[in-house]
């Protein structure tokens, strides 16, 4: 499993170093391998994975799912910001909210951030 490179206030919140292999072709990053899935999200597997493109300035809203799910957010290209909100009732740090800039595309790696069921969540692009 990518260990986390970062901590958060957030309990359930992870940022991850995702490898990229870069050559003059251009580069290759494993986005999600169940294994390290599982160990992230305290043994839920992944049922689905998507990607979306943003353009720089875009701001996609803080937003939750009902039926629960586990997000793993990060940016191939350029600079972005992820907000959190921990909505849960339950949780030691709820009502505690955390912004990260630095989800950025390096040489080496790329960072993710992680967070389980019940959080709000959004991102803007920053620059392309």
């Amino acid at each position: 499993m990518p260990p986390p490179n970062q901590t958060s206030p957030i309990n359930g919140v992870k940022v991850v170093t995702l490898q990229k292999f870069a050559d003059e072709r251009g580069w290759f990053c494993e986005l999600r391998r169940e294994s390290w899935y599982e160990e992230l999200s305290g043994g839920r597997g992944s049922r689905q994975t998507n990607m979306s493109f943003s353009k720089a300035g875009v701001v996609r809203g803080l937003h939750w799912h009902k039926r629960g799910q586990d997000d793993l957010f990060f940016c191939p290209v350029g600079q972005a910001r992820v907000v959190l909100f921990d909505r849960r009732q339950e949780s030691s740090t709820s009502g505690v909210a955390w912004s990260v800039d630095d989800v950025t595309l390096g040489l080496v790696g790329t960072d993710g951030v992680f967070r389980s069921q019940g959080f709000l969540g959004g991102k803007a692009k920053l620059r392309a």
